[in-house]
Parts: C-alpha cells; sequence; structure tokens
C-alpha cells in the first residue's frame, strides 16, 4: 500500500505473475469513508526487484 496524493494505492498480485492490480481509493470527507475510484494494472520489473511500474499495463 502508498499513500499520495490524497488517496490509497493497494498493490495486489494477480494470476500473471509479470502484473499486479492495483485499486486506487479516495476519502470522502462528507461519508468518511474511502471510494474505490480507479482499476489498473501494472507491468512489474523482471530484474528480480520485486517492484513495478505505474501506469503501464
Amino acid at each position: 500500500m502508498e499513500v499520495a496524493a490524497g488517496h490509497l494505492a493497494v498493490r495486489e498480485p494477480t494470476s500473471n505473475s509479470d502484473e499486479v492490480a492495483v485499486s486506487d481509493y479516495v476519502w470522502d470527507p462528507d461519508a468518511g469513508v474511502m471510494h474505490l475510484s480507479q482499476l489498473t494494472l501494472d507491468t512489474c520489473h523482471t530484474d528480480g526487484s520485486g517492484s513495478c511500474d505505474p501506469g503501464k499495463g
């Protein structure tokens, strides 16, 4: 998980080891809850670092 620019990004593995699912949530102060704003796939590095490139996929 990471928090950036006022939203929460949750990264989860997929059945494809080269990709992770990213769920972006934003805070709704009026309702007092986090709302799902976007679902994306990120492509992971193949160098063994375990990190992924945001915005790809």
